[in-house]
């Protein structure tokens, strides 16, 4: 849920608003599961303060703003960072969960054909990512027009069939 929680806050801006989401929306999963509260809460509000470096985030655009910085220079250079830190915190609770099983205890396992399966559901998403922070970072075209193509996007994926 941390890496769940890092993504909706780059959108969002707001640590806050991302924390009070996750607990109203991850929260009653994780303790039917079987986590512990302690974890789960730890998960919920570390994982809406790292999304502050991640692409597309708020935060980044409203500083480039008011100190006149390149947003897109900002958006490459928090991407690293920020994905770096995702991939701490996770090893960091990998490891608390390996030190003591009851912090969160195993899912059921599944097959790689039920992983690839599940995915399925997410490629508008990594689409959507790919081309726009791709483009933005290529130069193709300005975060802006990247804001205003993956709203065209959006809406063309979310027409029913």
């Amino acid at each position: 849920m941390a890496w769940l929680s890092m993504m909706a806050e780059s959108i969002r801006g707001s640590a806050l608003a991302t924390s009070a989401t996750m607990a109203k929306v991850a929260m009653p999963p994780m303790r039917k599961f079987g986590y512990s509260d302690s974890r789960a809460t730890a998960s919920i509000a570390a994982g809406g303060t790292l999304g502050i470096l991640i692409p597309p985030s708020v935060i980044l655009v409203i500083y480039g703003l008011l100190t006149e910085s390149s947003i897109r220079e900002l958006f490459a250079a928090g991407f690293i960072p920020g994905f770096l830190g995702i991939l701490l915190y996770l090893a960091a609770v990998r490891y608390v969960v390996w030190r003591d099983p009851k912090q969160g205890p195993p899912g059921e396992k599944l097959s790689w054909s039920e992983r690839w399966q599940a995915l399925r559901g997410v490629w508008g998403v990594l689409v959507l990512f790919t081309v726009v922070m791709g483009g933005i970072y290529v130069g193709i075209f300005t975060p802006t027009e990247a804001a205003g193509l993956a709203d065209l996007y959006r809406a063309v994926v979310a027409v029913p069939a």
